[in-house]
């Protein structure tokens, strides 16, 4: 890994197009930043590779990979596929749904793990609904108590964790790639879904988990596992 400052890891399975794209299009214009994109399937029933690639044509965007995985494995063997196959110093798993919060997010979140050295952190996440055309705003906040974290009190965030539930969320993390590789294939096998948890390793490694005070991701609230309300995943 290194050829590139950040590797983006859009995760995917049986996605709409027009998710697929707003998430790509919020990638593409990141200014500032040596970025590449990798797009990990999982399985989907309709394989939009050609359809991928003529939107990557399209957009004359060439830092990409496909990595479209013929069976349904779950969020976690999904990612690992994903990271396997990107250069990054650091990696950026998000959605299709869910937006880079603006254009110059990446380069934020670089600088601020360069500067702190950072094996993983998080930043805010900006909660929406679509209706329509329109992005309706929620109010919600994700982990509900960030105080452990900007103190960096490392008990509380262990309690927060593992006691309390109060997950922090995986759409507003990022990681060193190496690091984020390793911890997600310790959980291999015994998480399918809820990648989420690897936090987790950072803080029982002994590592810091760096809160960056800022926005960034638009998480559309109500497709994924976690915010569904479907009965299955609860």
């Amino acid at each position: 890994m290194g050829t590139y400052q950040c590797s983006v890891v859009v995760v995917q399975y049986n996605p709409v197009w027009e998710s697929i794209k707003r998430t790509l299009d919020s990638i593409i214009r990141q200014i500032n930043c040596k970025f590449e994109i990798i797009v990990a399937d999982d399985g989907s029933k309709e394989n939009l590779r050609e359809q991928l690639k003529e939107y990557f044509r399209n957009q004359k965007f060439e830092d990409y990979r496909l990595v479209m995985n013929e069976t349904n494995g779950g969020t976690v063997k999904n990612v690992i596929s994903g990271i396997k196959a990107s250069t990054g110093k650091y990696v950026r798993a998000i959605a299709t749904g869910d937006l880079l919060y603006a254009e110059d997010t990446l380069s934020k979140i670089v600088a601020f793990m360069d500067k702190h050295q950072a094996k993983e952190m998080f930043g805010r996440l900006a909660y929406y609904e679509l209706k329509g055309e329109e992005m309706q705003m929620i109010s919600k906040q994700v982990p509900f108590d960030l105080k452990p974290y900007v103190e960096n009190n490392v008990s509380q965030i262990k309690e927060h964790l593992t006691l309390l539930g109060d997950n922090i969320s995986g759409a507003s993390y990022t990681w060193e790639g190496e690091y984020y590789l390793e911890c997600l294939q310790r959980i291999e096998g015994s998480v399918i879904y809820l990648e989420d948890c690897v936090s987790l390793c950072t803080v029982y490694d002994g590592h810091q988990i760096h809160f960056m005070d800022e926005y960034v991701t638009w998480y559309e609230y109500g497709t994924g596992i976690s915010t569904s309300k479907s009965r299955r995943w609860a």
